[in-house]
């Protein structure tokens, strides 16, 4: 993946380095959780997508923003997200579930109810069992002063971050759930890791 207007960025490839998100086994996948987008759902490019890469041990789970802008519920997102940390667990692979990004404007982005939905869902991501972890992408690039919005500085537009926006999301990644340590965290030239 190569910056694009800012947007093409994975946060995965920003913090693993010149290899890119593959690298340390770490599969992300697209947009669209459960079919209530315009593209293929993650339901079913996941095992093509995560299950289906040789070497894949973690999977950021980042899905649901499309789904809401097409008015999908949280009881339906939350039971697919379920489903696709279940499947990832049977195949061996760790699961980080993120939380779904603000799309907030003047007109033409997430309305009350469906903001109601987006928090709804941050707020199971944020507590689940099902995780291994929890990457809070809202928490990182969204506008103290107006949550569902994202901070001004991190926006290519109101749903995209901008390059800015994006690293703020991959500093939200705990790589030593992943067995990586960024270099200021080696001491000695010895890495210090943790335990999953």
């Amino acid at each position: 993946m190569t910056p694009r207007r800012g947007r093409s960025f994975s946060p995965t490839a920003i913090r693993s380095g010149p290899r890119g998100p593959r690298s340390p086994g770490v599969s992300p996948p697209g947009s669209g959780c459960c079919g209530a987008g315009t593209s293929v759902s993650a339901l079913r490019r996941e095992r093509d997508d995560v299950r289906g890469q040789a070497g894949v041990r973690f999977l950021i789970l980042a899905e649901g923003i499309n789904d809401i802008g097409y008015h999908a519920d949280a009881g339906a997102l939350i039971d697919g997200m379920k489903t696709i940390a279940v499947r990832a667990h049977r195949a061996g692979i760790r699961v980080v579930g993120a939380t779904i990004t603000p799309y907030g404007c003047d007109g033409g982005c997430f309305g009350p109810e469906q903001e109601a939905t987006r928090r709804q869902v941050n707020a199971w991501v944020r507590t689940s069992a099902v995780f291994d972890g929890v990457a809070d992408f809202d928490a990182a690039i969204r506008d103290p002063q107006e949550p569902s919005r994202v901070l001004p500085a991190y926006q290519a537009d109101p749903l995209h971050p901008n390059v800015a926006g994006q690293r703020a999301m991959a500093e939200a990644i705990d790589l030593r759930r992943f067995g990586i340590l960024p270099p200021a965290a080696r001491t000695g030239g010895r890495d210090v890791t943790s335990p999953w």
